[in-house]
């Protein structure tokens, strides 16, 4: 679809180091030409209740499914329309902001920000062009704070800032290329989850079925009411019986510069890391940076743990703290902690872990709780090593696989990323580019608020 893309045929100095050149018929003027500060309230607060994300915009709170914090009232609340700008103010340094498409209302610690009388925008361009690499780092620059976590964005230096301005209908033929084009994106990402999904359920049949029936020349199976199928001579006990479970935690006396990588749920998946761990110093680590970190531990999601974050420390280049939705379990010597954690990773344990937890839309689970639960695994050395050398054998290439799908759809986003901004900030021109008509799918149109699962649990803990 953008193969055949080429840049306008002329260009001009914007004025602005940081925007750099832009087709010779665009505008670059300060923001607040085009938008003004509003704050119009809800007098009974029962309009739709938006929210604002730096992954997908302004989106409806319902969309995400969360029940656990909402207000007794929404009365007083801010206005917001469709059309209007809706900034995080505290998280603008992440671009937490977007147009609207919904009219809503949003926290008071927002800023609404609304189209001029008479100014002709596309919402659909701004918020793709405001959500731009280029333009966060310029939201950095010009907020106020002392650490990145506590930035600022306000509303004059917001206003002062230069906005890029192409003709209006050339606004709404960018809008609706990008719109086609990412709705290509999210199938083809869509579809490679549900690869790498079955491949994740084909890894946990293979180690639920060697944890089940032992490997070697293992006794009878027998069954146990709590566990299920067992070896016979294999012991069952609880978690906190096989681990330690959360021995180390960052006092609150720790020096403001300690310095350290910072796990948090977004960046842990089953038995992998899906991203990098976030480099802070404590005097600017939320509150729910306290799980200390060593070799051979084993963090397991205590919030959404229909998520299933559970993933094997081996250890890291720095000083790792984990956030306080994690329990942090720490094997005792007579288990082998990869093969502990495997135990973690069955289906039958994360079901137990997922039926034991409370609440419907956030479930979570108490440590006393966690702690209770039961794992059979055998007590001999021998036969953990051998189940343990057995299981990543017959793992070995579905984990291959796995990496494989999660690399290509990093390229995807990362060219997504890139042609998204090529396109707004008009390094390539798709005027004359052909539109093709996406037909809908349920389970790429919600890919974008799947994102958000991970970032919206963070808030649980904080």
């Amino acid at each position: 679809m953008s193969a055949a893309l080429k840049p306008y045929p002329e260009y001009r100095d914007s004025g602005v180091d940081w925007l750099g050149q832009v087709p010779s018929h665009w505008i670059v003027d300060r923001a607040k030409a085009q938008f003004r500060e509003v704050d119009e309230r809800s007098k009974a607060g029962h309009e739709e209740l938006l929210s604002v994300s730096h992954k997908t915009g302004v989106t409806p709170r319902r969309f995400k499914t969360i029940t656990m914090f909402q207000a007794e009232s929404y009365a007083g609340y801010k206005l917001a329309r469709s059309g209007d700008l809706v900034v995080n103010t505290m998280w603008a340094w992440m671009a937490a902001l977007g147009v609207s498409q919904h009219d809503g209302i949003v926290s008071n610690a927002y800023g609404v920000y609304r189209p001029r009388e008479g100014a002709e925008m596309d919402g659909r361009y701004y918020d793709r062009l405001l959500r731009t690499e280029m333009y966060r780092a310029e939201y950095v620059r010009r907020s106020t704070g002392i650490t990145t976590s506590r930035l600022r964005l306000y509303p004059p230096k917001l206003l002062a800032m230069p906005l890029i301005q192409p003709p209006p209908e050339e606004q709404r033929r960018i809008a609706d290329f990008l719109d086609a084009y990412t709705a290509q994106v999210h199938r083809l990402i869509a579809a490679k989850r549900r690869t790498i999904a079955a491949l994740i359920e084909r890894k946990q049949a293979i180690i639920e079925g060697l944890l089940g029936a032992g490997v070697g020349q293992a006794s009878q199976s027998v069954f146990h009411p709590v566990v299920g199928q067992m070896p016979g001579h294999w012991r069952v006990a609880r978690l906190k019986d096989w681990c330690h479970v959360n021995v180390r935690t960052l006092p609150e006396s720790t020096p403001k510069d300690y310095a350290f990588d910072y796990f948090d749920i977004s960046v842990v998946g089953t038995g992998v890391l899906t991203g990098e761990p976030q480099s802070l110093t404590f005097d600017a680590a939320p509150s729910r940076a306290r799980r200390r970190l060593t070799p051979n531990d084993i963090l397991i999601s205590t919030v959404r743990t229909y998520l299933k974050a559970i993933y094997f420390f081996r250890g890291w280049p720095r000083e790792a703290i984990a956030s306080t939705g994690f329990a942090v379990l720490s094997p005792k010597a007579e288990v082998l902690p990869e093969l502990m954690a495997y135990a973690l990773m069955a289906p039958r344990f994360i079901d137990v872990v997922i039926s034991r937890s409370v609440g419907v839309a956030y479930p979570a689970i108490a440590e006393t709780r966690l702690s209770a639960l039961h794992l059979a695994l055998p007590t001999d050395g021998a036969e953990q090593q051998l189940i343990l050398d057995t299981i990543k054998t017959d793992t070995q290439l579905v984990d291959e696989a796995i990496t494989k799908e999660r690399s290509q759809i990093d390229l995807i986003l990362e060219y997504r990323d890139s042609l998204i901004a090529a396109v707004v900030t008009g390094q390539l021109d798709v005027r004359d580019a052909a539109i093709p008509v996406v037909e809908s799918d349920d389970f790429a149109d919600n890919m974008a608020t799947d994102d958000e699962d991970m970032e919206d649990a963070l808030d649980a803990v904080d």
